[in-house]
């Protein structure tokens, strides 16, 4: 009655469902349509950085078809996604790691150098697994995400900021 899935599906779903759990999960402390512009800040700024390291040769990075559909036929579709739920999720967690600190001076610029390293580092060790383990693409140079993690940081901390004000 029920046909299964094909597994080519599987991967993608679960990335949907975390960058929704992300976004969900941030719209409590947030207002909903600034974590949004956050969210789609980080994709497309990961968009682009992903087509202009391919293009202009400073990534070799490679896609396997069992990725997805290619954006600009450069990029997977799951890619933007899968950046949403990485740098989000190292933001919140460089937010709790500096909470003791927060009264200090320029706690914003502590927080996105925590959450860029945070993010190069999971990174890192999720190319490690999607390169070796399940062969999803090819190798990148680990600056480059870096560098998407700290440029998607920058771009989206205006819509990060909590404005509403604190009742005393």
């Amino acid at each position: 009655m029920f046909e299964a899935l094909p597994t080519a599906w599987l991967a993608p779903i679960l990335l949907s469902l975390a960058a929704i759990a992300t976004v969900a999960a941030m719209s409590r402390t947030l207002p909903l349509q600034n974590v949004i512009m956050a969210a789609l800040t980080v994709a497309v700024v990961s968009i682009a950085i992903s087509i202009v390291s391919v293009e202009i040769g400073l990534s070799p990075l490679g896609y396997l078809p069992d990725f997805g559909f290619r954006l600009f036929r450069l990029v997977p579709w799951t890619s933007p996604l899968l950046s949403v739920v990485i740098i989000l999720n190292s933001r919140n967690l460089a937010r709790l790691i500096l909470r003791p600190w927060r009264n200090r001076p320029n706690p914003g610029i502590r927080a996105i150098l925590l959450a860029s390293l945070l993010a190069s580092a999971l990174d890192f060790l999720l190319e490690t697994f999607a390169t070796q383990t399940v062969p999803l693409w090819s190798w990148q140079t680990p600056f480059v995400s870096f560098i998407t993690a700290m440029l998607a940081l920058v771009l989206a901390a205006p819509w990060l900021i909590n404005k509403k004000l604190a009742i005393r």
